[in-house]
């Protein structure tokens, strides 16, 4: 851990790392009753956004850079894309094109932000906001605009993935922002 920390790593030991952390995530979300076949259709969805992103302006480097770490960011990505393919298998009207999108959209979610403590604020209303600084606030804010932004000329980007990324941390209770 302290090596991985120190960034002291090959390219070969990270990639084991990652392929750990990939494999500890399919743990947890099998533990949550999350099927072997949902998990594998999310990985294909998954890598297939990566693949795709190679054209794009910077989407690769973004992906690639936030994959790096195997932070929270990272799982949090994964583990958003498995519960919604997970979600999709009980939706008959949702079509694959709309799981693949979504997923798309949870690999993003907050590829603006590079700080995990910054990416786990859900509210504005909670204390760890209010104790940033105005900079930090403004990062945490503006995430959903900056990601549409990068993401708008994507094939796989529309209305419906604009929504979803402007209102990702959004509550019932309106707690929350954009």
């Amino acid at each position: 851990k302290k090596r991985y920390e120190d960034g002291n790593l090959s390219s070969k030991e990270l990639f084991a790392v990652q392929i750990e952390s990939i494999e500890a995530i399919h743990t947890v979300v099998s533990n949550i009753w999350i099927s072997e076949e949902v998990i594998e259709l999310a990985d294909y969805y998954i890598e297939s956004t990566i693949e795709s992103s190679k054209d794009g302006n910077n989407l690769y480097g973004l992906l690639k850079s936030l994959y790096l770490d195997n932070n929270y960011i990272f799982v949090q990505a994964h583990l958003t894309a498995y519960i919604i393919s997970s979600f999709f298998r009980f939706i008959s009207w949702l079509n694959k094109d709309h799981e693949k999108r979504y997923i798309f959209a949870s690999l993003f979610q907050n590829a603006c932000i590079d700080e995990d403590y910054l990416a786990m604020i859900q509210s504005t209303e909670v204390l760890e906001f209010e104790k940033l600084s105005s900079k930090q606030k403004d990062k945490v804010l503006k995430h959903p605009t900056r990601v549409i932004e990068l993401l708008k000329e994507h094939p796989l980007f529309n209305t419906d993935i604009k929504n979803a990324l402007l209102n990702h941390h959004e509550r019932p209770s309106g707690e929350g922002f954009p």
